[in-house]
């Protein structure tokens, strides 16, 4: 939650962006802090779409809790690593899909 409130706040320094997204990684529900479900309708608000990579190593239930509490926005997503390893394979996938994405839509 912490990590989207900083970041809803940086893109007041970038008013001409045209895709607004956070890409989120993490190991572990939010512990501390605001919860990622009171950042959601600011978030909605100014159009910003966040999608998550969940590293399930050691909380094998986090794609769960990151669809659930984390990704907001049309077409926002959670792309599993099963592990540290996994990572680095699953967050290109993950950046390509965005990429694909964004670009299908053009006209």
């Amino acid at each position: 939650g912490e990590a989207l409130h900083t970041t809803l706040d940086a893109f007041d320094a970038v008013s001409d962006c045209k895709r607004r997204l956070i890409d989120l990684s993490g190991d572990g529900v939010s512990n501390e802090g605001v919860e990622p479900t009171q950042v959601h309708a600011a978030l909605r608000n100014r159009g910003i779409v966040v999608n998550a990579l969940a590293i399930e190593e050691s909380e094998p239930d986090l794609t769960a809790y990151f669809f659930e509490n984390v990704i907001v926005g049309e077409g926002a997503f959670v792309v599993s690593a099963s592990g540290f390893a996994d990572y680095p394979d699953r967050i290109r996938k993950k950046l390509l899909r965005e990429v694909t994405q964004q670009t299908a839509g053009l006209k």
